[in-house]
């Protein structure tokens, strides 16, 4: 059963009670101005993106490919391959309180690779964001969200149970269906240019019927605060921290003297982010970069489960994200991501670096729209 965190909800609860004091309006408090905008908004983007990695080979994977590329190892064609990106959404902003903005959205998108099909996945979601005060001087929202994706690839593994039953190695594809859902709170302060929130997530992934025993539930919480120094025209800095328990299900009655694995883990990081918009002349654009440092933790108490027993992964990743506006209504993408994985362990371990490490790069093109 998933363990319960009455710590990520005291930490959001503490933030809403302070958030929430200073959001009361004064007589003094200015509404804010409104404007006419559209009511709905249709939003589709589409691009290719280049993935050298697609499947987070380890370093000792990746020479296995090189000398014995295909099944039933591999069902990929190539580690690195081009893929076709979508986007689209559907947003409507209406009023349900007076004075306060609600916007629902329903998201869709999806990536088709070139050569490895095997791997193409599709998402759906949907969101709402409520403003619940007035004041622009003390602005507070909530948000919620539903997201789900029917199938993701992680690759071709051994079936332990299978394997017994077989006396001999059977590999089945590794794939789980995921579903994400959470709540968060955003309070704005000094006209906007100090910002904190809070969210509260729940992953659920459901693996396929091979590998029961490892559906888990993600329970995540993250604390965030954002600040732009500047009046006009300067950057956005911001800072979040993120914490979390990945659940597996735990052992299972299955094949007799097989025993699951557990893949339950702790994780916990930091999060900055910059971000730069610009309008000079008939250019008008936006960066964006953030970097996170993530620690997963593997909670096994099986000594005999040498690859993950006191193991720590460090995970980094850096982004980039230049937007640049070539007409009223659509935009120019470039995006820049590079993610690298090390396994560190409290004991003595004989595991290779090369069986446990990956790094993944990954830079795309697109063209976004609206109307």
């Amino acid at each position: 059963m998933p363990r319960r965190h009455p710590w990520a909800f005291s930490l959001l609860a503490l933030l809403l009670l302070n958030t929430a004091a200073q959001a009361q309006e004064s007589p003094t408090s200015v509404t804010r101005a409104r404007t006419a905008r559209p009511a709905w908004q249709w939003t589709v983007e589409l691009g290719r993106e280049h993935d050298d990695n697609v499947l987070q080979l380890t370093r000792a994977g990746l020479d296995r490919f090189a000398i014995r590329p295909g099944p039933p190892r591999f069902r990929i064609s190539d580690v690195g391959d081009w893929a076709t990106t979508g986007d689209a959404s559907l947003r409507w902003t209406g009023r349900v309180l007076r004075r306060r903005d609600t916007r629902l959205s329903a998201t869709g998108s999806f990536q088709r690779w070139d050569r490895d099909r095997v791997a193409d996945w599709h998402q759906f979601g949907v969101g709402m964001t409520q403003e619940l005060t007035s004041s622009r001087r003390h602005l507070l929202s909530a948000q919620l969200w539903l997201k789900h994706i029917p199938r993701y690839y992680l690759g071709e593994v051994t079936d332990l149970d299978a394997s017994v039953l077989a006396g001999t190695r059977v590999r089945a594809s590794l794939s789980y269906a995921q579903t994400a859902y959470g709540i968060g709170f955003t309070q704005d302060l000094w006209n906007g240019r100090v910002s904190a929130s809070g969210t509260l997530e729940r992953e659920h992934r459901n693996y396929n019927p091979n590998f029961p025993e490892r559906d888990n539930d993600n329970d995540m919480v993250s604390l965030g605060l954002s600040v732009k120094p500047l009046r006009r025209n300067g950057p956005t800095l911001g800072v979040s921290w993120i914490k979390g328990d990945l659940n597996a299900a735990g052992d299972l009655p299955d094949t007799l003297f097989v025993r699951d694995q557990d893949i339950s883990y702790d994780h916990h990081g930091f999060e900055g982010s910059f971000s730069q918009s610009w309008s000079v002349g008939a250019l008008r654009g936006r960066l964006d970069a953030s970097y996170l440092r993530e620690d997963r933790r593997y909670l096994t108490t099986d000594i005999f489960d040498v690859n993950r027993y006191s193991r720590t992964n460090r995970r980094r990743e850096a982004d980039l994200r230049v937007t640049e506006r070539l007409f009223a209504s659509t935009d120019l993408i470039v995006t820049w991501s590079r993610l690298s994985s090390e396994a560190t362990y409290d004991v003595l371990s004989l595991v290779e670096p090369s069986t446990t490490d990956f790094k993944q790069e990954k830079f795309g093109v697109s063209l976004r729209t609206r109307w």
